[in-house]
């Protein structure tokens, strides 16, 4: 079985549960506290990741300062951001490896959020680029990862943001961005592991100038697409309850070795979507569907 769905074989009739995704609170996702009229370096509780050893603080800045949160500026002023969540969003400067993450559920809470199995997670963040005269090439990785026993940080799923005009052609909006994890396996390192999400720099040394604008992190989980089979007025459908922003790819298969998608992706709706099926030249085949992860 593919490690990101469920495999159907034609015919086979499974319980058909609508797609509800679960939001998962991210504690001060929008950086709203401390509340500031103008900056502040406070982030708690998200973390900055670890200073390398060739940043130099003497340079002007420190390793603290290239991240923190600011007020929006008033309605009518040229650099207000028009669809900003709350108040406030943070800033994070265009150097390598600069950036922040959090533990949505840490060690030692009464209820961590940890990555389940058989569950799949999405996350969402507005995302501002084109600051501070910053270059074309410059980067950000957004999206999920976990400590690992010796404390290091691996990445779940992730997204490169780069930076271009045709992205980000305006400054005054932000825009979304989603990354969605594989389906959690049992034999995942991050299974049971509690769920941590990131923004980190990822530009080149050569690149370095400018700054990122981040703001409103979300996170839905949702369990893994339940298939069935139905019989439609143009012939044989797959049917399966969604997410709404979700995204989704089902495959056929002759032999359940070589696999193909079907053509489109599905994008959730948070109903039953439904996509038409044949069972080829052989008049069987396999069928199955999976959440879109880098799509």
């Amino acid at each position: 079985m593919n490690r990101q769905g469920w495999v159907l074989i034609a015919g086979v009739v499974l319980a058909l549960p609508q797609g509800l995704g679960q939001a998962i609170p991210v504690p001060n996702g929008s950086f709203e506290e401390p509340a500031t009229a103008f900056v502040d370096l406070r982030i708690d509780p998200w973390q900055r990741t670890e200073k390398p050893s060739w940043f130099d603080e003497g340079g002007g800045f420190l390793w603290g300062q290239l991240i923190g949160t600011f007020a929006n500026t008033a309605p009518g002023k040229p650099d207000h951001l028009a669809n900003l969540d709350g108040k406030q969003a943070a800033w994070l400067f265009v150097v390598s490896g600069a950036g922040v993450w959090q533990e949505i559920g840490p060690e030692g809470t009464a209820n961590p959020v940890r990555y389940e199995v058989g569950k799949a997670y999405q996350l969402s963040v507005d995302v501002l680029g084109n600051g501070g005269a910053m270059l074309p090439e410059a980067s950000l990785e957004v999206g999920f990862c976990h400590v690992q026993p010796d404390g290091t940080r691996a990445v779940v799923a992730a997204r490169t943001v780069v930076n271009t005009p045709g992205l980000f052609p305006v400054r005054t909006s932000m825009t979304t961005f989603r990354v969605t994890t594989p389906v959690v396996m049992p034999g995942d390192p991050w299974a049971g592991r509690p769920v941590a999400i990131m923004a980190v720099s990822t530009v080149s040394r050569e690149a370095e100038g400018g700054y990122w604008d981040i703001d409103n992190f979300r996170v839905t989980a949702a369990p893994a697409p339940q298939v069935t089979i139905e019989s439609g007025p143009q012939g044989l459908n797959l049917a399966w309850g969604t997410t709404r922003g979700w995204k989704y790819r089902a495959w056929r298969s002759g032999d359940l070795k070589a696999w193909s998608p079907l053509p489109g992706l599905v994008d959730g709706s948070g109903d039953v979507e439904r996509v038409p099926v044949s069972g080829g030249d052989e008049g069987h085949g396999f069928f199955r569907v999976e959440v879109a992860t880098g799509e």
